[in-house]
């Protein structure tokens, strides 16, 4: 994998110097979404905030090079989706992306120039990092990774604690607009497959007879209505988790010479 992310890396810097390149550095906002166990289907569901920052390598008027860290939090209630009865999990997990992707513009686009709009898609590839907590109290939430909620501290069924990272692939859609010689817009949305069960810290079975161990925290976290027995579905391990960032991005623009100096 990342030999793969290298040659992609250098195949684009090395693509062709027959144009005005230019490099754009900025800001990024918006919300972040999950689909996975607790929500299965429900697009804009339980929002979190998300910030980050991004560069975008212009390579010519169609092709760009970017990279983004962004940083956010999604969540799910089984309470709030009400898609799976007698339940009752809950969790948030933070995430920390760091992503290189590929851009394509529909239409010929530079900040800058008369050509200041188009539409895009993007798609690359990205590194994770993800936390997932529970709430134990109105404004107080644990770690449930070292928890082992489907028995992963015991090794029940030979199960092991799960990474803290996934690769995904984010791929998606948006539009630019150049809003003065200097500044461009960007206005996106998009999905990212990532290769984990675990966003939410669901996937398999319950590992504890709820009615027959003595009451603990993880007890608690594993099956809050005690009313489980070990080996009954907790959730389903043929499908991977899902998280959506969409938002906008502000950048500023430095032109590339032939020297290879900004110019400001």
């Amino acid at each position: 994998m990342r030999k793969t992310i290298i040659s992609f890396v250098i195949l684009i810097l090395t693509s062709t110097g027959v144009y005005s390149q230019s490099l754009e550095a900025g800001v990024m906002a918006g919300g972040m979404y999950y689909l996975g166990d607790i929500n299965t289907k429900s697009h804009f569901s339980e929002v979190g905030g998300t910030a980050g920052v991004v560069a975008r390598y212009n390579i010519d008027k169609r092709w760009a090079f970017r990279f983004n860290a962004l940083f956010g939090t999604i969540s799910g209630d089984d309470l709030k989706s009400m898609e799976v009865e007698n339940r009752n999990l809950n969790f948030r997990t933070p995430i920390y992306e760091f992503a290189i992707m590929g851009e394509f513009n529909f239409w010929s686009y530079e900040t800058g120039s008369s050509e200041n709009i188009t539409p895009f898609i993007y798609a690359g590839i990205s590194v994770s990092y993800y936390q997932p907590q529970a709430r134990i109290a109105p404004d107080t939430y644990i770690s449930l990774r070292e928890i082992g909620t489907e028995g992963q501290i015991i090794g029940y069924a030979g199960r092991t604690m799960y990474d803290k990272s996934t690769i995904a692939i984010p791929f998606g859609i948006g539009a630019k607009y150049s809003l003065t010689n200097k500044i461009g817009l960007t206005v996106e949305w998009g999905m990212r497959k990532t290769f984990t069960d675990y966003l939410d810290d669901i996937s398999t079975t319950y590992f504890l007879d709820g009615p027959t161990e003595p009451t603990s925290l993880r007890l608690q976290l594993s099956d809050p209505l005690e009313n489980h027995l070990a080996g009954m579905e907790r959730g389903n391990p043929d499908t991977k988790d899902w998280y959506s960032f969409f938002g906008i991005s502000l950048t500023y623009k430095f032109n590339l010479n032939s020297e290879n100096c900004a110019e400001f």
